[in-house]
């Protein structure tokens, strides 16, 4: 008898953009690190998540009853990756590739692209999402190269560089400072 996947508690469209290529912005985390769910998810047409933006995304009730609400102070970037990070720690989420979503921004972008003084927002919350309970061990250890590289990407691309090197100092400031809680 063949078995199904995992019960989700997430699940997440394929984001794209007007290209109808994948919009960077919406990329979900894949889980790799379980073969044999991995093997269950795809024999169903799923892909495994680890994480997913709030676009196009469905979080079961029973989630949240379990984890509460998202935490506001995340708001304005990352506050979806912590809140379905944090739900996806023990339990299945998925990407289903047959929901597609149109996301039409006027590019398309990602964290590390869109080089605006709400950069600021990125280096804060990723460091909050590093110091928090959302992910462990390697993930940790990807997220935070991720953020090094985010920070060399953004100071190089960024103009006037003064300018950037506030915005990321007082991120990094604000982001090791103490986590606003509630």
């Amino acid at each position: 008898m063949e078995r199904a996947a995992e019960p989700a508690d997430v699940l997440t469209s394929a984001v794209r953009w007007r290209d109808a290529k994948l919009h960077p912005m919406n990329r979900p985390w894949v889980r790799w690190n379980r073969r044999p769910a991995f093997a269950l998810a795809a024999g169903a047409g799923l892909v495994p998540i680890r994480a997913a933006t709030f676009v196009s995304t469905l979080v079961h009730r029973d989630a949240v009853a379990r984890h509460g609400l998202p935490l506001a102070h995340y708001f304005l970037w990352l506050d979806d990756i912590e809140y379905t990070g944090r739900l996806l720690r023990e339990s299945a989420g998925y990407l289903v590739p047959e929901s597609v979503a149109i996301h039409c921004t006027d590019r398309p972008y990602d964290t590390v692209s869109d080089t605006r003084d709400r950069f600021y927002f990125k280096v804060r919350n990723q460091l909050w999402l590093l110091r928090g309970s959302s992910f462990v061990g390697l993930e940790r250890i990807t997220y935070a190269t991720t953020l090094v590289r985010a920070i060399a990407i953004y100071l190089k691309d960024r103009r006037p560089r003064s300018r950037a090197f506030l915005v990321v100092a007082k991120g990094l400031k604000d982001g090791l400072g103490r986590e606003p809680h509630g």
